[in-house]
This record gives structure tokens, sequence and C-alpha cells, in this order.
């Protein structure tokens, strides 16, 4: 991942955002992050679960693709029943997430 390549406005926080940039390029952080490197974050033994335990979304991706076909079909039954609205329930970044993959998938609208 490069990011130093896009076209990113920082205005007077440039010089202290391609820093950082180059930063993360340079320890590899996102692919550290990817293999569930604690130490990102803080070092020590005391953090190692504590940390984990927080990283399962990093694969989720790739565990809910053999899960799309029912979650396909269950969303074609609620609509048949006459359901219009769900309600997204969550905290934080959490709750962001289906609006995200909404704006950046095929989905229509009403989906």
């Amino acid at each position: 991942m490069n990011l130093t390549k896009k076209n990113i406005h920082a205005g007077k926080y440039s010089s202290d955002f391609e820093k950082t940039i180059l930063n993360l390029e340079k320890n590899l952080v996102t692919v550290r992050i990817r293999e569930k490197d604690t130490t990102v974050w803080k070092k020590g033994d005391e953090y190692e679960t504590l940390i984990n335990n927080r990283l399962g979304w990093i694969f989720l991706p790739e565990l809910m693709t053999d899960a799309c076909d029912s979650i396909i079909s269950f969303t074609d039954e609620i609509r048949n029943e006459g359901f219009k609205y769900a309600v997204v329930l969550g905290m934080g970044g959490s709750s962001m997430c289906p609006e995200v993959c909404r704006r950046h998938s095929e989905c229509s609208r009403d989906f």
C-alpha cells in the first residue's frame, strides 16, 4: 500500500502527513495489522490477548463470503413478508459499517 501516490491535500499538515505515511510504509504497518501483530499498538505479553481479541474484523470479508447466499436468501424472505426497514444497532464505527458497505456496493437504496 503506497498512500504517498494519492492526491491527498492536508493543507498545513501536509509535511506531517507525508512523514506519517512514510513511517507506516517503512514499518510495514498494514502488513503487520493483517498478520495480527499486536506490537503495532503496544508491546508486552499482557497486551497480546487484549489486542488480538479486537482484531477479529480483519478476516471478516473472507469469512462472510460463505454466508452470502444465506444472507441474500434471508433478505429476500423478509422483503417478501413485507418488511421495508431494518434498524442497525452498534456502537462507534461498527454502526457505520453497513452504511459504508451500501455506499460502495451495487446495492440499491431500497436494500
